[in-house]
């Protein structure tokens, strides 16, 4: 995060849904009709089974038609969003997509509706982008139409709220995707017009992250739409109150296992050419680290990304603002935690990025790796903690770092 003053369709590898009987029991079912006993129930199911699997077919084969007509056309709005929803999906890069039946004992805690309801997962991975397929939770509603059911709903309130479901660009907006050999962006009708910029400037901090940080993938996933709002949902941070946000994307919701790092920004923020290419560098740096840096204090995390977030601007540029800090401020304090956000949080990313850049050009860039590395190893649970192994790995504490940050800065 930084401060304001800053995926050929391949074959689904899932078991679908045609015949798999799987599950600890029936779902719950409301509204059913009143001729619906057990072969009515066994008819539905059948036949829900049977339009999931259509519209898995549909997706990967990229039928359009056939994906729409699994839809009740009574349900006006929910057709326009499935529309837009095929749309969005048809205009990615895909590996992997497909839809299976999910855990049916999960439909014991929710409430029913409709004539039917069915778990169901809905499976999406990036070409290039994405090293395991993303699977979100869904629950399907139906509506019985003779023999067969037509959907009416594919999301659940209370199903989101306790998978902790997040959504994607294309899941709230209709998106426009711009592609290049290290850069999937993904934008919306209004945010396309500033798309070559931005575009350029994650490319650009992509190649110039090259043999700076550790090996990576050297490809990222940037998503700049309007409605913040959404955006926020995607990760644990405030877009709305940052530039921009580099997060995990996990490969189902609640799971250690990490599909991809992707990119949201702030169109606001990034607006300002003069913070652009600072901010999406720190952003593309984030991305890039991945999960190294999961373990290390706060100042660490931000400062590591603003050292890289600075190396777009010119040297004489980023030195004479480090000498203006050491003469504003004589104490350099590294906040770890919640509190670096909270607390005089422009104070916390300028005493961050000075200590940071300071390890960086005096020790060279591996410096800031390896003690992430060594936090990864160890962990911290108190202040002490991160002294004892900033000490042990640089032979100093974290007070005389800022102490000799600052005179690094007045020297010039």
């Amino acid at each position: 995060m930084m401060h304001m003053s800053r995926v050929v369709v391949a074959t689904l590898l899932l078991m679908f849904v045609a015949g798999c009987t799987q599950g600890s029991g029936e779902p719950a079912a409301s509204k059913s009709p009143a001729s619906a006993g057990a072969d009515g129930q066994s008819a539905l199911r059948a036949a829900a089974l049977s339009l999931v699997e259509r519209r898995s077919d549909a997706l990967r084969s990229g039928d359009r038609d056939a994906f729409i007509a699994t839809v009740d056309p009574r349900e006006t709005e929910f057709l326009e969003t499935q529309t837009r929803w095929f749309d969005n999906l048809a205009a990615l890069p895909i590996a992997t997509i497909g839809l299976r039946l999910g855990d049916e004992d999960d439909m014991t805690r929710i409430s029913a509706d409709g004539d039917y309801q069915l778990p169901v997962e809905f499976a999406l991975q990036l070409e290039g982008y994405d090293e395991h397929p993303v699977t979100q939770p869904m629950v399907y509603r139906f509506s019985a139409n003779g023999d067969d059911v037509l959907l009416t709903a594919d999301r659940n309130v209370q199903s989101d709220a306790r998978s902790g479901w997040r959504p994607a660009p294309w899941d709230v907006t209709a998106i426009e995707v711009r592609t290049t050999d290290s850069v999937l962006g993904v934008f919306d009708a209004n945010t396309a017009k500033s798309a070559d910029e931005i575009m350029t400037d994650v490319g650009d901090s992509v190649a110039h992250l090259k043999g700076v940080v550790p090996p990576w993938s050297n490809r990222v996933v940037a998503y700049a739409i309007e409605n913040v709002d959404a955006l926020d949902k995607m990760s644990l941070m405030e877009v709305s109150r940052t530039g921009g946000v580099a997060f995990p994307v996990p490969t189902k919701p609640g799971s250690e296992r990490i599909a991809a790092y992707r990119l949201a920004l702030n169109p606001a923020a990034i607006a300002d050419d003069t913070f652009r290419g600072v901010l999406i560098r720190h952003e593309v740096g984030h991305a890039a680290l991945g999960g190294l840096d999961d373990s290390s204090p706060t100042w660490l995390v931000e400062g590591s990304a603003e050292y890289l977030g600075l190396r777009s601007l010119p040297t004489a540029r980023v030195r004479d603002f480090f000498r203006e800090l050491a003469v504003s401020y004589t104490t350099f304090p590294l906040a770890a935690g919640r509190k670096f956000y909270e607390v005089r949080s422009t104070r916390n990313y300028n005493s961050a990025s000075l200590v940071c850049s300071f390890l960086a050009e005096t020790l060279g860039p591996e410096t800031l790796w390896s003690l992430m590395r060594a936090f990864e190893r160890s962990g911290y649970v108190s202040q002490a903690d991160i002294d004892d192994i900033v000490r042990r790995e640089l032979g100093r504490t974290t007070r005389q770092l800022g102490e000799d940050a600052r005179a690094w800065a007045l020297a010039g």
